[in-house]
């Protein structure tokens, strides 16, 4: 599904192109609303993870549904200091986004609600490591423990010191991120997704039709 986008051996020149060499990159992929968690993942997590790690990095990938939330993150980041530590990237063409799932570090996904992320499948297709929050959809597209971690959706702060050890531990993001990408072959590839639903209809057509009772043919009638 990915792979003409995933190019081996690139992703130093991607981290060149983008001016993240040095940097420990965080990459957070979603609309810029309070539903997405950004502004309480800056004041939580960010923050005090600047701190300890100077060189991190926050991209934040999507457009601003609610302009004066996007505001409120910017402010909170000059009042913290963190300017050059938030990078507010916008609407991106879909290449441009893979190129930061290529370039960064860790997809974070502070998510108060979630569907069934596409962004996390999509990091874990580049072999990123996730933490997010344990929402329903989010912890339906992972494998809690082994492609990455899950806090308490009313534990934000849980989040930093999962991040302060993968910052400190290049092994252990490659070791979840090679799981995520078999994760994501495994489960979410186009052929296992249309035999599913394929199963689905061969079960419904085959099933035997319920009788409906005289109340109910009143009802209709």
């Amino acid at each position: 599904m990915f792979d003409r986008f995933i190019q081996k051996n690139a992703r130093p020149s991607v981290r060149s192109r983008l001016g993240v060499s040095e940097r420990f990159v965080l990459l957070l992929v979603g609309g810029v609303y309070v539903g997405k968690g950004q502004l309480r993942f800056l004041r939580d997590v960010l923050f005090p993870l600047v701190r300890q790690f100077p060189s991190v990095l926050l991209v934040l990938v999507g457009g601003a549904n609610d302009e004066s939330y996007s505001d409120a993150c910017r402010s909170a980041s000059k009042d913290a200091g963190c300017d050059d530590n938030v990078r507010f990237m916008g609407y991106l063409a879909q290449e441009d986004v893979y190129a930061w799932y290529q370039a960064c570090d860790v997809l974070v996904l502070p998510s108060e609600r979630e569907g069934l992320p596409r962004c996390v499948i999509e990091a874990q297709a580049f072999a990123r490591s996730v933490v997010a929050t344990r929402v329903v959809g989010t912890a339906e597209a992972m494998d809690a423990g082994r492609t990455g971690f899950l806090v308490d959706n009313d534990r934000l702060a849980d989040m930093l010191p999962l991040l302060i050890r993968l910052a400190g531990d290049e092994k252990l993001r490659d070791t979840l991120g090679r799981e995520g990408a078999r994760h994501v072959r495994r489960s979410f590839t186009l052929e296992r997704n249309v035999a599913a639903i394929h199963s689905l209809y061969q079960e419904l057509c085959h099933k035997p039709e319920r009788p409906v009772h005289d109340n109910a043919r009143r009802h209709f009638v």
